[in-house]
């Protein structure tokens, strides 16, 4: 009877012991969890704000590119020295364009659909005042992408309202 007990004794320390450590360290690695699920709950919190963050800017890039195609033509020597529609002098040997609607600084791709090649320039004048054209090259910037002496390319006029280059740079 006394092995009996003793053995009953052992086996509740034994027992006594398994529970402690469960509790002691069930508890631990609970808390560990709950600290891993708030570390990854944070995490996924800001994954989330930074996919918001993206899809605002999509959406404003999105607003402020605008294409347009059509006829494309150059202005030059009359209209050089002569103050634009933003109040600049005209330089017909540096790139800028005119356009009838686009807000001034405006920057814009202009691609020559005949042979694809392209241009970045900048919106500081008003025109072209022919029917059927939908943007003015300077004589520079013309030339960089087709040649002057046939005056007109079919051209696809990517706007970028908004975008300045030399943020970029």
């Amino acid at each position: 009877m006394v092995k009996f007990i003793g053995k009953i004794i052992r086996v509740s320390f034994m027992v006594l012991i398994v529970i402690i450590a469960i509790y002691t360290f069930g508890g631990f690695f609970n808390l560990r969890l709950e600290q891993t699920i708030k570390e990854e709950s944070a995490k996924l919190f800001k994954l989330r704000s930074e996919i918001e963050q993206f899809r605002s800017s999509v959406e404003k890039f999105r607003s402020a590119f605008q294409i347009e195609e059509g006829i494309a033509s150059w202005y030059g020597r009359p209209f050089h020295g002569r103050i634009t529609a933003n109040g600049e002098t005209y330089n017909m040997f540096t790139d800028s364009v005119a356009h009838k609607s686009y807000p001034h600084d405006t920057w814009a791709i202009v691609i020559n659909l005949d042979n694809g090649k392209s241009i970045l320039v900048r919106v500081n004048d008003r025109g072209p005042f022919i029917d059927g054209r939908i943007i003015d090259l300077s004589y520079s910037a013309f030339k960089k992408i087709a040649d002057p002496s046939k005056g007109l390319f079919n051209a696809k006029v990517l706007t970028l309202i908004g975008y300045n280059p030399d943020e970029y740079n």
